[in-house]
């Protein structure tokens, strides 16, 4: 994959489904791919090997970044539809936020 400014991204470690939903940072450093696995892994674009940090949330159907970079959305359809947003200033064991809707 390409991404922003011609940087050639190559994903080593796409585990068990194949990607659906890709997200670049805003400062181009860093994107987001969700898969059908249910993990949203973030990788570096100046070719670090593995994903830098992995998310779990199942039926991901796209994903992105706020504006300056520091939350990262996920939405599902699965159980209702669903938006994770993940503070990615906190410790990666931190839990995201859930905005849930049933209809």
């Amino acid at each position: 994959m390409v991404g922003r400014a011609g940087v050639a991204v190559a994903f080593d470690d796409l585990g068990d489904g194949a990607v659906i939903g890709v997200a670049f940072h805003p400062d181009g450093r860093q994107l987001a791919a969700s898969d059908r696995s249910g993990q949203i892994r973030l990788w570096s674009t100046a070719g670090a090997p593995g994903p830098l940090r992995v998310l779990s949330a199942a039926g991901v159907m796209a994903v992105g970044y706020s504006a300056a970079g520091r939350w990262l959305g996920a939405f599902s359809d699965a159980d209702g539809f669903v938006v994770r947003l993940w503070d990615l200033a906190a410790p990666a064991e931190a839990e995201p936020l859930l905005l849930r809707s049933d209809t």
